[in-house]
This record gives structure tokens, sequence and C-alpha cells, in this order.
């Protein structure tokens, strides 16, 4: 029971601090999905399109190394790029995290500086740990933050296809595997925090993680999944209070049916912005304040040097981002408008399965033909 209440105090502790996380996560995830996702995207066609290569598969790779070794390595840099930048993006929210839990205010742009600081750092063991890490056990194990550019990785359709032929085997050992490496995965939990806050050496970080999580395992795991259960439990309730509105809405008021369907299509993309960010956020929360509770986490560093912000420019940042926010919401419900109407205006095609409506007759038959043309005028029928 005490280890309940603690758990839930802690995740009221994580959602009380929305507000605090809310504009940084935005802000990355923003820059990360807008700016550089487009810009890696168009560096790729643009190496491909001058190797005169159309599509990249596991067939024509070796090709690619034998005949085009200028492309392939442009290539390699490019993924090399996705990978550096997906480590800015957990170092820049652990950090933000970190500052946040410290309760010592910190800029937009202190924090830019102490998570390049910290990439300047990377040596190539922590980024090899930091690559099995992420693409080997946190998104198997379900453990893994929301990012843009792991959710673009695609498993290929003939590896799902093998699994759907033998899937009695293959779920049978993917949970075996799932069990197994989620249980590495919180194991390790504690290394690259180590590294980062701690500037630990790589093995003495994970020696340490693994000692640390060895009698904590159990309570650590609780603390994902109350703080996971909470949000979707907050979404959950969010969705269906929406969509309940709108039911009630077109039921009682349909001549507005149009502009609540607009308020509530915005509602349910808020909704799940929230979803992302706390569910992005989530996993750092949980490092830092079990850290916190433990009392392993590292004051702040001797070389940070808090600077006053004068209210006036605190005020200026928070309402121009208010700002910002209620222009993207205005663009949001005019694009839902016009999504909603345009698709209102396309007048669907009407086919006759077989001939067929209500069991009128038999199907294919010409009975049924002349039954359903009469009756429901359709503007085809499929035979």
């Amino acid at each position: 029971m005490v280890y309940l209440k603690r758990s839930l105090g802690n995740a009221w502790d994580f959602l009380k601090g929305t507000q605090a996380y809310f504009r940084d996560v935005v802000l990355m995830h923003g820059f990360i999905l807008f700016i550089c996702l487009p810009l890696l995207g168009s560096m790729t066609r643009l190496i491909l399109q001058r190797g005169s290569i159309d599509y990249l598969s596991t067939d024509n790779i070796p090709t690619l190394i034998s005949q085009h070794p200028g492309v392939f390595f442009s290539l390699i840099a490019v993924l090399l790029l996705i990978l550096l930048l997906v480590y800015f993006e957990f170092t820049f929210l652990l950090m933000s995290v970190y500052f946040i839990k410290k309760q010592e205010p910190i800029s937009l742009k202190q924090l830019l500086q102490l998570t390049i600081r910290q990439i300047k750092k990377v040596r190539p063991m922590i980024f090899l740990f930091f690559l099995a890490y992420f693409f080997l056990i946190l998104p198997i194990s379900g453990l893994s933050f929301n990012s843009d550019l792991l959710s673009k990785i695609k498993i290929p359709a003939f590896i799902m296809d093998f699994i759907f032929t033998n899937r009695w085997i293959i779920v049978s050992s993917f949970l075996l595997v799932y069990v197994f490496l989620g249980y590495i995965g919180i194991r390790l939990i504690f290394a690259l925090p180590e590294m980062i806050l701690r500037d630990r050496p790589f093995r003495e970080a994970i020696r340490e993680s693994w000692r640390l999580t060895k009698a904590r395992f159990f309570a650590i795991s609780g603390q994902f999944l109350v703080i996971s259960g909470t949000i979707l439990l907050i979404s959950t309730i969010s969705y269906l209070a929406i969509l309940s509105g709108q039911i009630f809405v077109e039921e009682y008021f349909s001549d507005y049916s149009l502009i609540s369907a607009v308020f509530a299509m915005t509602l349910l993309q808020g909704v799940l912005l929230f979803n992302i960010v706390m569910s992005t956020v989530g996993i750092f929360y949980v490092i830092v304040d079990f850290m916190d509770d433990e009392g392993f986490l590292p004051d702040i560093p001797s070389w940070f040097s808090s600077q006053e912000v004068p209210k006036k420019h605190t005020a200026l940042k928070n309402t121009a981002f208010t700002l910002f926010a209620v222009f993207f919401g205005v663009g949001v419900c005019i694009y839902n408008m016009n999504y909603l109407t345009s698709a209102s205006e396309t007048k669907p095609l009407t086919i006759s399965h077989r001939g067929v409506s209500l069991g009128n007759s038999a199907q294919n038959t010409i009975a049924a033909l002349e039954k359903t043309s009469k009756d429901y005028h359709p503007d085809y029928v499929e035979m």
C-alpha cells in the first residue's frame, strides 16, 4: 500500500509538471519533425538521384557498395546524422527533466548549450552502447520514448508475412525475448544517465546501473506501469468525453454538428499531442525521479552558471508561446474544417454487391437486378 501510494504520488507530481515539460518537448519535436526530417529526407533523395538509383532494398545493397561507393558512404553519413540527432533528443530531454527536478530555472538557450556540450563528450563506446540500447532493447521491450525519428523505421512486408505464417512459434519466441530484453533494459536504465549527468566512464556506468537496479527492478517497473497507465487512462477518458459530446450534438443539435465536429477533431489532436509529450518525457522522469529518491542524482555541475531570467523576458516568452499556440490552433481548426467539408461535398458512388440489397432476391439474378435498380438506383451493380 505504501509503495502504491508513493507511485501514485510520483505520477501526480509528473502530471502536475506538465506545463514545465510541454514547451521544450513541443519545440524539440517541432524542430525534428518540420526541419530535420524533411532536410535529411531531401538529402537522401538527392544522393540517390545523383547516383541514378531508383530505390534502396536488400537486393541492390551489394551493387551499391561495389559500383556506387560514393553513394553508399554518403547514405551512411546521413544515417549517422540521424542517429546523432536521436542522441541529441535523448540528451536534451534528460537534461530538461533533470533541471526541472532540481527546480533550477534554465533558459532554452542554456539547455541547448548544455546538450551540445554533452554531445561533444560522446565517445565511440558510449555511442555504440546508445545504438544497442535504443535499437535492440528499448523498442522491443516497450520502454522506448516516442521519437519521430525512430518511428520511421518499418518492418519489411516479407518479414510480416513470415511472422503471420508462423505466428504461434514467433509469438511465443517474441514473448520470451520481450521479457528478457525488458529485464536487460531496466537493469541498464541508469547507464546513459550516469554517463551524461555524472560523466561516468562506460564500464563504470554499466556496473553502477546493474548494481543500482539489482534490488529495485520491480519498483522501477512499477513506476513505468503507473505513469504509463495514468497517461493512457487520461487520454482514454478525454477521447470518450469528446466523442460523446459530438454524438450528443449530432443527436440534439444537428444544425451545429459540423462546427462541433471541427472543434472535436481539434481537441482530439490536442489530446494526441498531450499523449506524445507525456509518453516522450515519461521515461526520463522515472529515471531522474528514481535517482533523486534513492539519493544518487548528482548535484548541479559546478561549471553551470545559473542566470537570472528577467520576469519581463519570461512573460514575453510565455506570451509569444501562447500566441503561437493560439494561431496554430486556429490554423488546425481551418484545416479540419476544409478536411471535413471537402469530404462531405464528394458524393460517394453506390455499388450493389451481386445485385442484391437487404436480401431482396437471389444473388446475380435478373430479378435481383430489377428490384435493386428500381428501389435503390445504384450507380453500379457488381456481378
